[in-house]
């Protein structure tokens, strides 16, 4: 599809589509000749879609030799190409083969012993019925064509393909134009980033529902783990194993895991001090032991005292 501008705000465009080389081959005298033809547009350019599996047999001084041809720089005429085909011919050590173009515009190559396979694409050819001209007003939006361009066809393909009809549709479903045109320069209207500079970590935090998330120097934050709680049937059975931790027994039962406030678990509280978990009666009992220990010894204590006291009366 082309475009050109011819002023005050219009543009011509043109849709074309490719087309296959075809072939035809001649014997005599010993001699092969095969014809390639660059088509019913009747150029003798070479193709803007330089594609080409054409292969070209001949003989050699010790056999045989196979070449794959170069393909077509795109504008190439016909002559350059058959040049440049010769010289990959000679370059491989095929003997006996010529390279010309003829002056009906076909490649022809000819020599004894000689055979190709496959084909060349040729330089597109112009749809007829598929030229207009379409122009802006001048905030740039498009006025013509007013609605989408249909029964645009292209026949006679001369690869035999059937005939391609399409509709080239210049408006959205919402009946908005998809195509515009500004005669200003352009210019960056907004920006987008979606990433962050590098961090390091600086700290974390532990949410309510045990999510552990990780903080960087960046600001960036990012979830690392999450802490589970646990349940016994018998809080009382647990053994104490000090510094707060504790471990289930046959009284206790096992340990039920699962995650904070589901299934009758309690919250979690991120930097809070946790309340004091000892067994008061127990605490308080050996509180009381321990004060009858120091009032025992304190007696002991006062006695030895009395009798060092009454040592050293009688001395005197």
């Amino acid at each position: 599809m082309t475009y050109t501008k011819s002023g005050n705000n219009a543009w011509s465009y043109s849709i074309s589509m490719p087309d296959t080389l075809t072939s035809n081959s001649s014997t005599a005298a010993g001699v092969t000749t095969i014809n390639y033809n660059f088509g019913s547009s009747g150029g003798a350019l070479g193709t803007v879609d330089p594609g080409t599996n054409l292969t070209i047999t001949g003989p050699t001084a010790a056999a045989t030799g196979t070449i794959t041809a170069p393909v077509v720089t795109a504008g190439e005429t016909v002559g350059t190409y058959a040049t440049a085909l010769q010289s990959a011919v000679n370059a491989a050590g095929i003997v006996g083969v010529t390279v010309t173009a003829t002056a009906a515009g076909q490649l022809s190559i000819s020599g004894a012993n000689v055979s190709a396979s496959g084909a060349v694409i040729q330089d597109p050819i112009a749809s007829a019925n598929a030229t207009g001209a379409m122009t802006f007003d001048a905030n740039g939006n498009r006025v013509s064509p007013a609605s989408n361009v249909a029964g645009i066809s292209f026949a006679a393909l001369s690869d035999g393909a059937a005939s391609l009809n399409m509709t080239w549709d210049l408006y959205g479903s919402n009946r908005k134009s998809t195509i515009s045109q500004i005669d200003q320069t352009s210019a960056v209207a907004s920006t987008t980033q979606d990433g962050s500079a590098s961090g390091d970590y600086s700290g974390f935090s532990i949410g309510s529902d045990g999510t552990v998330t990780a903080t960087f120097s960046n600001g960036q934050k990012l979830n690392v783990a999450q802490l589970a709680l646990g349940n016994v049937v018998n809080l009382q059975g647990l053994k104490a194993l000090g510094d707060g931790d504790y471990a289930t027994t046959l009284a206790s039962g096992t340990a039920t895991i699962g995650t904070s406030g589901t299934a009758g678990l309690g919250t979690m509280v991120g930097g809070a001090l946790e309340a004091s978990n000892v067994n008061i009666s127990a605490e308080f009992s050996n509180l009381i032991i321990a004060q009858r220990a120091f009032e025992a010894n304190s007696k002991a204590v006062t006695t030895f005292d009395t009798v060092t006291q009454e040592t050293i009366n009688m001395i005197h």
